[in-house]
């Protein structure tokens, strides 16, 4: 709620003394952090067992700053990606004026997903 709320700091000042972070808790604190890609790095790599949301959170933040090449080798290290994922990588593109490179990143989608599904048939 904190970092909802702009308040980062007592977002982190309450995580750090928390006695039971539970992976929402992390998930939070590196989604406040996001503006400060570091910080978020940094709690990111503290996760023992980082799920779905925390890569997602950790690639938001990064396509928000245009970082595609890193985003998309976040995703690319995914257990598992889901739609929102692929998403924050299409809006990071689209948000940086690079619409061409947005569309060849969804035909790219759309091939993984076909192939994959062609595979799951066999």
């Amino acid at each position: 709620m904190y970092g909802k709320c702009g308040l980062l700091e007592d977002a982190i000042f309450v995580f750090n003394k928390m006695v039971d972070k539970d992976i929402i808790s992390w998930n939070s604190v590196i989604s406040a952090r996001n503006h400060d890609l570091e910080q978020a790095f940094r709690f990111f790599h503290q996760l023992s067992d980082p799920d779905t949301i925390s890569y997602n959170e950790l690639i938001n933040g990064i396509a928000q700053f245009g970082n595609m090449k890193e985003a998309i080798e976040i995703l690319s290290i995914m257990p598992k990606p889901n739609s929102s994922s692929w998403n924050s990588i299409l809006t990071g593109y689209v948000h940086r004026n690079r619409a061409h490179e947005a569309l060849e990143y969804l035909d790219l989608c759309i091939c993984i997903l076909f192939i994959a599904e062609q595979i799951s048939i066999l």
